[in-house]
């Protein structure tokens, strides 16, 4: 049985999703419960960012959608408030299923590593006399800490033993994924920067032929990014609208599900199957 919270043991994980990942769904409640999924499971196996990236009709309409309601799970439930806007596209936010990552901490709870304890909060007040910030952590009661910033309602880090505001990428845990919109999956990648960069079809390289050289790879990479397509297009059609090849642009394209059952395999699922594979590689 593996500790919880998983310590921060290996580089930057990523993954690009498109916008065209609910362009089937027909209602705002299916399209919701969609994005659920991927934001569930980027919490699962520890992604670190999403990219997400436009692509077919109403692709900036999706876009926008997609990343709302990622980032509506992403942030603590006690920070929505102060973050989150009341809009039309978050009607049905009750139906997706909490990530309870160790950044989403119950009331009474306290993730402690090694004798620290880390939250997240919101700057609600900043006394200019003692250059301290007062931060919302989630308690009966603000926090005082040091801060050389007086940006008010600014999300922030915490180390709550030390009372002092912290970069994100400090936290020794697991702390939640970023979400960042690309205009395009080549803008994903240059975005990125990933040092290995792994695209995802049934077109592509068996798994099964490939996997101990894969895993030499992931333990030398800095930073990994995951590619995927969208229901009507395959990363190999998008990359050729975009005038780019998919084989110069990836180090590996991978069929992760080699003789699949189903005729075609959901986004949703496809990040699902793929990260679960990645994650004991």
């Amino acid at each position: 049985m593996t500790k919880y919270p998983p310590r921060r043991t290996r580089p930057c994980w990523s993954i690009a999703i498109p916008s065209s990942l609910i362009s089937e769904a027909q209602s705002l409640r299916e399209k919701t419960a969609k994005i659920g999924l991927i934001g569930r499971a980027a919490a699962i196996f520890r992604v670190d960012k999403i990219y997400v990236y436009r692509e077919g009709e109403k692709s900036l309409q999706n876009q926008d959608l997609i990343i709302k309601i990622l980032e509506y799970m992403e942030c603590p439930q006690y920070l929505r408030k102060y973050l989150i806007l009341r809009n039309k596209s978050l009607r049905y936010v009750g139906i997706l299923p909490p990530l309870r990552t160790p950044h989403h901490p119950l009331k009474s709870e306290r993730i402690m590593v090694r004798g620290r304890e880390y939250r997240e909060g919101i700057i609600i007040k900043w006394d200019s006399k003692r250059g301290k910030a007062i931060v919302d952590i989630g308690l009966d009661y603000p926090l005082v800490c040091e801060f050389n910033s007086s940006h008010v309602m600014k999300r922030v880090t915490v180390d709550v033993s030390a009372k002092k505001i912290i970069k994100r990428e400090e936290v020794p845990i697991y702390w939640g994924y970023k979400v960042v919109r690309a205009d395009s999956l080549l803008d994903a990648i240059k975005k990125s920067k990933a040092g290995l960069v792994i695209g995802t079809s049934r077109h592509g390289v068996f798994i099964t032929t490939i996997i101990s050289e894969l895993k030499q790879k992931l333990n030398k990479a800095l930073d990994l990014l995951v590619l995927f397509g969208g229901p009507k297009r395959g990363i190999y059609e998008i990359f050729r609208e975009e005038g780019a090849d998919p084989d110069r642009v990836c180090d590996y394209i991978v069929n992760f599900a080699p003789f699949q059952g189903t005729k075609t395999i959901r986004t949703e699922e496809a990040v699902l199957i793929v990260l679960s594979i990645l994650n004991i590689i």
